[in-house]
Formats: structure tokens, C-alpha cells, sequence
């Protein structure tokens, strides 16, 4: 018993060891793949290039450069003004007396002011629509008082119906003339007053 056991020990040790050559003559072998050793995967690092701190970054500083520009200026048209048309003039429907002026005779033009010693003034005026039946009267007055009164019915065929007066004037022919001071004159048509002038004379 005891020889069998030393004979299983001495066979066992025998081929252990030749169990190792064995395994030893495997991993010699030329051009046995070895199994990888497992690589991990790294990221690539960026390359960072240090910078010098004497190194000062230069700035550009941009000047901004005012261009000029030129103003156009559309004329803008004004519109020339609108006119009213003149008023018509009234149309007198009834009698009147218009347009009352003196004059030095009466052909001459309207005169206001009369030197000393004038002798003669004459009144002129238009008249329209006019008749017999119409009662006129002629109111002259010197420095606001009543001077001379003349009053009649209208001598339709002698002046008409419409026309100008112009042999009604006022006169001294004797001494030194009319004398100097402010005159006027009214008119009266049916005891409607119709319009005044006035006129002085010198002294």
C-alpha cells in the first residue's frame, strides 16, 4: 500500500513537471498571437501655445469719417393768391344822388381847398332815376352853420332822368370874394338824405 502511494506521487510529480514544459513550449512558439493588451482610448489634448506676457495685444481703433452730405432741397410752389372778383357795383333802383364834389368851374377837375379871394365854387354831382314829382333840397352850410337853403321841385325837363349837375355854384363877385372857412354842402332828395361834401376856403 505504502509503495503504491509513493509510486502515485512519483507519477503525479513527473507529470506536472512535464505538464509545465509543455504549456512553456506553447507560449515560445513563433508567431503565437499573444492576446491584446486592451488600449484605451484617450482625447487628443489641443495644443495650447503659451503666449508671452511681454506681448500686448494690439487694438485697431476704428475713426468713424463724416461724410458731408448735400441738402436737396425740392422747391415747394406756392400758389399765387386767388382774387376775388371785384363787387359789381349796386344797381340804384330808386332816386338818387352820387358822386358829390366842387370844383374852381365846372369843367375843372375835384378841388377841396380854395385859395383867398375865390369868387366862384361849383358843386357837381350825379343824379339817376329822377322826376318832376321829386322834391330836391340844397343845404349849405359855413363853419357848421346853416348859410344858404335852396329848395324846389326837380326841373325833370331840364336835367332828366339820369345825367350830372353842373351849373349849381356858389359866388361873390364883389369885394374880396366868398369868405374864408369851411364849407360844406347836403343833399336831399324828399327829405332823404343822399351825401355831403365839404371844401374850405383860405384866408
Amino acid at each position: 500500500m505504502r509503495e503504491n502511494l509513493q509510486r502515485t506521487i512519483i507519477v503525479a510529480s513527473r507529470n506536472w513537471w512535464v505538464l509545465l514544459v509543455a504549456l512553456l513550449a506553447i507560449g515560445c512558439q513563433t508567431g503565437a498571437p499573444l492576446s491584446p493588451t486592451p488600449t484605451l482610448d484617450r482625447p487628443a489634448l489641443a495644443r495650447v501655445t503659451a503666449v508671452s506676457p511681454q506681448t500686448q495685444p494690439q487694438v485697431t481703433i476704428a475713426t468713424a469719417v463724416a461724410t458731408p452730405q448735400t441738402a436737396i432741397i425740392n422747391p415747394t410752389l406756392t400758389p399765387f393768391p386767388t382774387i376775388p372778383p371785384s363787387p359789381s357795383p349796386t344797381a340804384i333802383t330808386g332816386p338818387a344822388f352820387t358822386n358829390l364834389r366842387t370844383a374852381k368851374t365846372a369843367d375843372a377837375p375835384p378841388q377841396s381847398t380854395f385859395p383867398a379871394g375865390t369868387e366862384e365854387i361849383y358843386a357837381l354831382w350825379d343824379f339817376h332815376n329822377m322826376d318832376s314829382s321829386l322834391r330836391v333840397m340844397r343845404l349849405w352850410l359855413q363853419d357848421d352853420l346853416p348859410w344858404k337853403v335852396f329848395e324846389d321841385y326837380w326841373d325833370a325837363p331840364r336835367y332828366g332822368i339820369d345825367g350830372t349837375v353842373s351849373d349849381t355854384y356858389i359866388y361873390d363877385y364883389e369885394g374880396d370874394g366868398l369868405p374864408p372857412g369851411q364849407y360844406s354842402l347836403q343833399l336831399y332828395i324828399e327829405g332823404i338824405y343822399q351825401g355831403a361834401v365839404e371844401f374850405n376856403i383860405l384866408e
